[in-house]
């Protein structure tokens, strides 16, 4: 399967697990993209939709290392929930 099957794939596992993360492709590199919380002493105040790069060549096995998403957004719900901001 090519790459960008194996992405289609990703993010509908992702979408299904209703995780709240997909995964974007952009030049040579993978992104996560999530309402996350505002950064602390940033001018926004809400959480809003940010991209998180993950420093993954956009290839097969970077999209491997990315099935990990779901481990982030828990460690995001979590630090939400006591009310931490991420910097």
């Amino acid at each position: 399967m090519d790459f960008e099957g194996r992405l289609r794939q990703t993010n509908g596992r992702l979408r299904s697990a209703q995780v709240g993360v997909s995964v974007e492709a952009i030049g040579s590199r993978l992104y996560l993209r999530a309402i996350l919380p505002a950064r602390l002493g940033g001018f926004k105040r809400e959480p809003y939709q940010q991209r998180l790069a993950l420093h993954y060549h956009a290839n097969v096995a970077g999209l491997q290392m990315v099935e990990e998403a779901r481990k982030v957004r828990v460690l995001v719900d979590c630090i939400s929930l006591i009310g931490l901001n991420v910097t």
